[in-house]
């Protein structure tokens, strides 16, 4: 779903797509917490297309899988998911950007505190047997060790990485994680300039 809506106003697309992603979710939810000032979403044709590769940190291991098999599995999932640029994500990439841009992604995190503690790629994890078969998602989008942005999804339901529920997991949580535009920026732009 790569439609534009060039005849909206910035607040209409926005609760266009809220209603969307409502509807589409499939038993997902999803909040996106939070979106720093300084997020550029067209900086990831920079960062993360082209040669580069988006360095990507995954976090817990839900399903008892093999690393790389888990691994591998997480990265299909979330290829060519979210609006903008199709981005190349690596766990271990070959050409990385000088900014050193990097996903964190932490499955069934039993406690996160900053989102800017996620960013040096650590925290506890809980299988989803020992979560009653749910499964919650915590990604951030960071430049060094600070949040660009950061999102949470969640669903039951999901048996393993290659069910259609996992997919639209991931889904939603890329859509979340890399949002368009940044709302900080709309509201700057949308502020009156204050007359003498």
């Amino acid at each position: 779903m790569n439609a534009r809506f060039t005849s909206l106003k910035p607040g209409l697309i926005t609760a266009a797509a809220a209603v969307t992603l409502a509807a589409c979710a499939g038993g997902v939810t999803v909040s996106r917490e939070n979106v720093a000032q300084n997020y550029l979403p067209e900086e990831l044709y920079i960062v993360g297309t082209g040669e580069n590769q988006l360095k990507t940190v995954i976090v817990g291991d839900p399903f008892g899988q093999p690393k790389d098999t888990f691994e591998a599995a997480v990265l299909t999932s979330l290829e060519g998911r979210n609006f903008g640029p199709r981005l190349n994500l690596a766990t271990e990439p070959k050409t990385e950007d000088v900014r050193k841009r990097h996903v964190v992604l932490a499955f069934n995190p039993t406690d996160i505190g900053q989102a800017d503690d996620l960013c040096s790629g650590t925290a506890d994890t809980a299988k989803v047997a020992d979560t009653g078969g749910s499964l919650t998602v915590t990604a951030v989008y960071c430049s060094t060790d600070q949040y660009l942005t950061q999102a949470t999804a969640r669903s039951g339901g999901i048996s393993g990485t290659d069910s259609e529920q996992f997919r639209r997991l991931m889904t939603q949580l890329a859509i979340a994680l890399f949002p368009d535009e940044n709302p900080h920026r709309q509201l700057d732009e949308n502020t009156p300039i204050p007359t003498p």
